[in-house]
């Protein structure tokens, strides 16, 4: 008799082929399964938004704010505090000054201005002085007196018959009352040439032919006004020129 066993006996215990290996294949696919899945889920497209070590950058917004600054000012015992005045938005009435009226120049030998001129004679009071009729001042100018109602002044020159008109502003002096009234005349070589009558704060611009006329006499006299007070250059020949 044979000792060896039968063959499908042997066959049985043995081991299969290739069985331990699809075990290991099989464990092999599942951990690189898993490996895959893991990476996949920590660093791939769907992998969450970490926490740690990422910056989100959130939209800039602009704000632009209008601020008034309020100030508040303690002032101590002790601090000097000035109040600057309120402006009054009332208009201040003022007194308006006289202007003072250059003296018009001249052609020498020609014209001459009378207050340069020598009186030959004169009554009452007389003279030259710079004086204001209705605000204006003339420099060059004649004044004669007018005190009462009816008293006169008068003055005379002596001339060479060759000035052709005497030119001026007369009126009366601004230091004269208000309600007075002075009449000027004026005449050459005894003849009336002009006569005038004028109020206060009024003035007018004289030209009387004068040719041929050697003595010149200017007379004023009161003739208007309640008040008597009067004043000793009271009526004025303001730049009277005698015009060649």
């Amino acid at each position: 008799m044979t000792a060896n066993l039968p063959v499908p006996y042997e066959q049985y215990n043995a081991p299969k082929p290739g069985g331990p290996n699809k075990i290991a294949i099989i464990v092999a696919i599942l951990v690189t399964a898993v490996v895959v899945g893991l990476a996949m889920f920590f660093w791939g497209p769907v992998a969450p938004t970490r926490l740690t070590g990422a910056s989100t950058t959130a939209p800039t917004t602009t704000v632009t704010e209008s601020v008034t600054a309020t100030v508040t000012v303690t002032a101590s015992p002790s601090a000097n505090v000035v109040i600057a005045p309120t402006p009054d938005s009332t208009p201040t009435a003022t007194t308006a000054l006289p202007t003072e009226t250059a003296p018009t120049d001249m052609p020498i030998g020609q014209s001459e201005y009378l207050a340069d001129l020598d009186i030959d004679r004169g009554g009452g009071n007389y003279g030259v002085d710079p004086l204001a009729i209705n605000g204006q001042i003339f420099v060059k100018s004649v004044g004669l007196g007018v005190w009462n109602i009816g008293d006169a002044s008068f003055a005379e020159y002596t001339l060479d018959g060759k000035a052709k008109r005497l030119e001026a502003t007369i009126g009366l002096n601004d230091a004269l009352s208000p309600d007075a009234v002075v009449e000027f005349t004026i005449s050459g070589n005894g003849r009336q040439l002009i006569r005038k009558r004028m109020k206060y704060a009024s003035q007018e611009k004289i030209s009387v032919p004068i040719e041929g006329n050697v003595k010149l006499r200017i007379t004023t006299v009161r003739v208007g006004g309640e008040n008597a007070n009067g004043n000793s250059r009271g009526a004025v020949l303001g730049d009277a020129i005698l015009i060649r």
